[in-house]
Order: C-alpha cells, then structure tokens, then sequence
C-alpha cells in the first residue's frame, strides 16, 4: 500500500489515478515507491516495462463494478419480452 505522501507525489505529477491504485496494490511497487527518492522516476520506469500494460489491463477488467440485480418489477418486464419459441409451447 502506497503512503500518502508516495501516492499524492504520483497524483501531482499527472499520473492517471488508475495506474497509481494499481501500483499501490503490487506489494513490491508500494514499498519500492514509499521508499524511493524519486516515486515519480521509479514509478514510470515501472509502468514502462513491456509487460505492464497487459497486467495492468487484465487489473483494470476485473475492477469493473458488477451492474446491479434488476429491481423486483424489472425482472417481471423482461420475462415478458422472451422471444416466442417452440421450447416455451406447452404440448396438448
């Protein structure tokens, strides 16, 4: 976890907010940046390896919100609207 002195450096310095949350969730980044001369330096020298980007975007899909369930009438609204089919006719 970032320090709030490493993590603010990093804001003020126009890196996206993204990018600092995900460094201050690699235990080895955080503590490297906490104790770093120069976080600015140390971070972009990070985020300039060639396999950050692809960690960092797999990070990012897998911090999407969940959408929420549907309200309790909503759900009635879409039952309404299946698509007419031989798998929802009742035989004789």
């Amino acid at each position: 976890m970032l320090t709030q002195e490493a993590e603010q450096t990093l804001l003020n310095s126009e890196i996206k907010p993204d990018l600092v949350k995900y460094l201050g969730t690699l235990n080895g980044c955080a503590s490297a940046l906490n104790n770093s001369t120069n976080p600015v330096k140390a971070a972009l020298t990070m985020i300039a390896k060639p396999s950050f980007d692809q960690r960092f975007q797999a990070w990012l899909k897998r911090q999407t919100p969940v959408p929420p369930p549907p309200a309790e009438g909503q759900i009635e609204d879409e039952v309404d609207m299946l698509p007419k089919s031989k798998a929802f006719e009742l035989e004789d």
